[in-house]
């Protein structure tokens, strides 16, 4: 088991330090976890453009309001601590990037 660490931040949002890299670069975030996000990650559109992410697929997601979208889902090479592996990526308009609940099977989190 991959043990992922984290801190809380001055919001009291557990954040991970995630490296993202796509065709064009790599990026490092600082995301927050969020267990009600059953995906991989979640990172805002201007960064997705500028590391150049590979459109994979478009999918129907629910959203926390209980709406239904389809939204494209791409794709990148994550690094989490010690983990490195292929991760899905839904783009957001907003400013944070987020983590969800699959990203962290089968690891224990320590903040």
């Amino acid at each position: 088991m991959t043990t992922i660490e984290g801190r809380i931040d001055e919001l009291l949002s557990p954040r991970l330090k995630v490296k993202v890299a796509g065709l064009k670069g790599t990026i490092d975030l600082e995301a927050i976890v969020d267990t009600g996000f059953n995906g991989d990650l979640c990172i805002p559109t201007t960064l997705a453009v500028q590391i150049g992410l590979i459109l994979e697929y478009v999918h129907d997601v629910e959203l926390a309001d209980g709406s239904r979208k389809r939204v494209p889902v791409y794709s990148c090479n994550i690094e989490l601590n010690d983990l490195k592996r292929r991760a899905e990526v839904i783009l957001t308009d907003g400013t944070d990037a987020l983590i969800g609940a699959n990203m962290l099977k089968s690891s224990s989190m320590t903040i």
